[in-house]
């Protein structure tokens, strides 16, 4: 049995590689710009300065790593919320240098809002199984059928993001076709779901 907000990740995963090949490295793109910020000292702390001007918090922009679930979907969620701050830290005289590599365009923002909204949907899911303490089988099965749903759903709402999201539905469904295969699974649906009890 797999772990069941594991397999989400792993279609999350097909699908953020779908987002990366259809729109031409634009995560990656992000991820550098993230990444070149604070090297400097310098730029860490105009950039923060930027972000309590005109944003009136702390806040700090994060970068995704690989064995972190939902980081990447983190890092673009907080980039758009920073998304002023950034682009002002971009367009001072003092960054030219480093806006000419990074500059991120109103296009490209618009569509990591929309993959980030598409990347919701794991996440989500991924924070509700990880959060019960005694997941049962019965709703693993339900619950992959919720993503697929509503990803579909979001296929007719970002048609460009179809062959993406089409990705992480291809492999959810590899795992829940093996899902049911497992007795364990067939067994729980049918006589342990609370609707039977």
């Amino acid at each position: 049995l797999r772990c069941f907000a594991h397999v989400i990740n792993l279609a999350c995963k097909a699908t953020i590689a779908g987002l990366e090949e259809m729109a031409d490295g634009l995560i990656s793109h992000l991820r550098c710009l993230i990444c070149a910020i604070p090297i400097q000292s310098v730029r860490s702390i105009h950039f923060a300065n930027m972000v309590k001007t005109l944003i009136n918090k702390e806040l700090q922009i994060i970068l995704d790593t690989d064995t972190r679930w939902s980081s990447t979907h983190l890092m673009m969620e907080w980039a758009l919320i920073l998304r002023l701050a950034i682009n002002t830290f971009l367009s001072s005289d003092d960054f030219r240098d480093l806006a000419r590599n990074n500059n991120i365009s109103t296009h490209d923002w618009d569509l990591l809002d929309d993959m980030s909204i598409v990347l919701n949907v794991p996440h989500q899911f991924q924070e509700h199984l990880s959060a019960e303490k005694t997941l049962t089988l019965c709703d693993m099965l339900p619950a992959f059928e919720a993503v697929s749903a509503l990803w579909k759903a979001q296929r007719q709402e970002f048609p460009g993001l179809s062959c993406a999201i089409d990705a992480g539905l291809e492999k959810l469904s590899e795992y829940t076709e093996l899902a049911h295969d497992v007795p364990a699974h067939m067994l729980a649906m049918g006589i342990c779901h609370p609707v039977f009890l």
